[in-house]
């Protein structure tokens, strides 16, 4: 997810929380308890460090983006081929 876009959905989300709390009393008094509960951080109130992240799972930039592109159908058969053949993977995987 792009940066920008995760940005915007936490900031919706916290938009909306606070709408509750203000319309809610009940929800407000939960939404405060849950806040305290076990000393959790709320989910939206931090963002992980995605660099570190991808610093623990040995994830590298990409500099090749070729690199990313699948090898895996013919170039002579087309989009319809295609489709019909996902379709029977995807048949053939719920019968199994």
């Amino acid at each position: 997810m792009p940066p920008d876009a995760l940005e915007t959905v936490v900031a919706y989300h916290r938009l909306r929380l606070r709408e509750i709390r203000e319309t809610t009393p009940e929800a407000s008094e939960a939404a405060n308890g849950a806040d305290d509960l076990g000393g959790t951080p709320h989910p939206f109130d931090s963002r992980p460090d995605l660099e570190a992240l991808a610093s623990e799972q040995g994830v590298e930039p990409v500099d090749d983006f070729d690199a990313l592109l699948g090898d895996f159908w013919p170039e002579d058969e087309g989009a319809d081929e295609f489709l019909t053949t996902l379709r029977e993977w995807r048949r053939d995987a719920l019968d199994a």
